[in-house]
């Protein structure tokens, strides 16, 4: 039973995708960049140096910190369309589902209002917004993680060559700024965003609450739209945070790039 009824609800979910599915298949396709770039990273870079040091044209070995580099800026920009959109295709499906039931609560007799509680069927209706603070602690783990890693590369550039590092460390400030910018970003989006989740709650409280008033004078449409209106606000809050947390692991993985690079 429990395996058809898990069945019934792939199904549900597979038809609610299908208006997604040009971005669900660019998702796709950019995960396979991601992998490609990992594996190419492994297979090339380090035959990449065996050879030319083999060869005795050391001035080649050049091109790898711009092979590093160039590797990490293509795998950067197809992780963050992965991201992008799978998760935004997500939050639509979500937003749809959100507004079938709605609607689909709106119609039901004034007995099923009786039986259930005005609460419950709120949280039926809304999703968890915890993917708005999640994002903001992933961007600070990150930030942190990859902080110590580069501190450890820094090191290492310093210990190999003082001067060329001290060189590369001045436009270190100037790579950190695309992070700092990223997380007010997403501070501001997710303050509005649960500030457009308020407004959700309220339209569905005002409209439960009142349901005999509704159902009275039909207008079961009217605040169906009304409903779908708060909706669309709050995704589109919610796809800004999406936008912003999707830069953030590509921005740090390019700084380690470039530390790697250094040395």
């Amino acid at each position: 039973m429990a395996a058809k009824k898990s069945l019934i609800i792939y199904r549900r979910l597979l038809q609610y995708s299908r208006p997604y599915v040009g971005r669900i298949a660019i998702a796709v396709a950019a995960s396979l960049v991601v992998a490609g770039t990992d594996v190419t990273s492994v297979k090339l870079i380090q035959p990449l140096v065996d050879k030319i040091i083999a060869v005795g044209n050391v001035s080649l070995l050049k091109l790898v910190p711009m092979i590093i580099v160039g590797l990490a800026a293509m795998k950067g920009i197809a992780r963050y369309l992965q991201e992008y959109l799978i998760k935004t295709a997500g939050q639509l499906v979500v937003q749809d589902i959100r507004n079938d039931i709605y609607s689909h609560s709106l119609k039901l007799s004034m007995g099923y209002f009786s039986r259930h509680a005005s609460g419950n069927l709120i949280s039926r209706i809304l999703n968890d917004v915890g993917i708005m603070q999640r994002s903001a602690a992933d961007i600070l783990v990150d930030g942190i993680r990859e902080s110590f890693t580069l501190v450890g590369l820094i090191g290492l550039a310093f210990y190999n060559d003082w001067k060329l590092a001290a060189i590369a460390f001045l436009a270190l400030p100037v790579a950190v700024i695309p992070a700092s910018i990223i997380g007010r970003k997403i501070k501001n989006n997710t303050r509005r965003g649960q500030a457009a989740m308020g407004s959700l709650t309220s339209v569905l409280q005002e409209t439960l609450s009142g349901i005999k008033v509704v159902k009275s004078f039909g207008m079961e449409e009217f605040e169906s739209q009304r409903f779908r209106r708060e909706n669309l606000a709050f995704y589109r809050f919610l796809r800004k945070v999406i936008k912003y947390d999707s830069l953030a692991t590509p921005i740090v993985e390019l700084l380690g790039s470039l530390g790697v690079a250094m040395v």
